[in-house]
């Protein structure tokens, strides 16, 4: 016997780089960290950065997880307590479709 995963849908919002500005000191970045923590429903997470660069502490009922640059941070939708976690880019595009594209499949 064959499945498939009934759909569901998700909200995310993508943990990104929006400007990047050049200094004496090489390039400055600026992030979307603030509204990624409006969506969660928190104040602002600190941004720490290490040698792999910048990346939110994500609070989940496992424990915190780093999301780095360019992972999504998914609510889920069956948990409203804590239901937050990140989601490698890759993965996300093979799993889930916007809205728009799952109607014209």
């Amino acid at each position: 016997m064959k499945y498939i995963k009934k759909p569901v849908a998700i909200e995310a919002i993508q943990f990104v780089i929006t400007k990047e500005t050049q200094c004496k000191f090489g390039v400055a970045t600026e992030d979307n960290a603030m509204e990624v923590c409006k969506f969660m429903g928190l104040t602002m997470l600190n941004v720490p950065t290490d040698k792999d660069g910048k990346y939110l502490n994500i609070p989940t009922k496992e424990g915190i997880m780093r999301a780095s640059i360019g992972d999504y941070i998914i609510k889920e939708p069956f948990d409203k307590e804590r239901g937050f976690y990140p989601c490698k880019p890759d993965i996300f595009k093979q799993t889930y479709y916007t809205l728009e594209e799952y109607a014209n499949l």
